[in-house]
């Protein structure tokens, strides 16, 4: 995982996963745990698409329109999101 900050805010957010979908939507998904979640189906992402908000997002749902899957801890080429910045990597 790779911690991203928001440069405002200072909000941090622990990335796990990144998607980039064949519209060009980008997921940085977290570390959340989901209450009552379908076998790991509902994550908690950075979604940039239309709007750029943090919420739950069915792997179900998108996996059909998937381009690319990388992790953030092992590609280190990824960019952070926009108004949001590396400042570390964690196993």
């Amino acid at each position: 995982m790779r911690k991203m900050v928001n440069t405002k805010t200072k909000e941090e957010l622990m990335v796990k996963n990144h998607i980039i979908l064949k519209n060009f939507w980008e997921y940085y998904f977290t570390d959340a745990e989901i209450e009552d979640n379908n076998e790991g189906d509902i994550q908690e992402a950075l979604v940039m698409g239309i709007e750029t908000e943090i919420r739950l997002v069915s792997m179900e749902e998108i996996k059909p329109y998937i381009d690319t899957a990388m992790s953030p801890s092992k590609d280190k080429a990824i960019m952070p999101a926009p108004g949001w910045e590396w400042v570390d990597y964690t196993v």
